[in-house]
């Protein structure tokens, strides 16, 4: 294998490994953003944000965590697992977690979802779509 190849091989590698990285923190920041929104009253809500690599899961988890600080940690192990080209998803399957996004909690009245999304949009600097 000629020098070219392997500095370009290197480069490939690099050029993929920090473009997962800046994924992984873009999701980990969204993610805790919506957690640390999230209304509390029980803390089902805010356990029940979590993040999925490859599948929307249809069910809700039986938690509470009043603080969000698990939930921000297990969500954090999650995207850990992601690779280039994984579809990701931070979702919430509590039964009345639209309700919360518009405005039933005097907590949250603007969302957890939209206004985070918002925040990381304009902090890259982009147009949301």
């Amino acid at each position: 294998m000629s020098t070219f190849s392997v500095d370009l091989a290197k480069f490939g590698y690099k050029a993929v490994n920090n473009a997962e990285k800046i994924v992984r923190k873009i999701v980990f920041d969204m993610h805790s953003r919506i957690v640390k929104r999230m209304p509390v009253d029980t803390g089902r809500a805010r356990a029940n944000t979590q993040i999925s690599i490859h599948n929307l899961p249809y069910h809700s988890v039986l938690k509470t965590d009043k603080s969000g600080n698990a939930t921000i940690s297990s969500g954090g192990q999650e995207v850990a697992r992601f690779n280039l080209g994984d579809t990701v998803f931070i979702y919430n399957n509590v039964e009345y977690v639209l309700a919360l996004e518009f405005g039933y909690s005097k907590q949250a009245p603007a969302g957890m979802f939209r206004i985070s999304f918002d925040e990381i949009v304009q902090h890259l600097g982009g147009v949301a779509v």
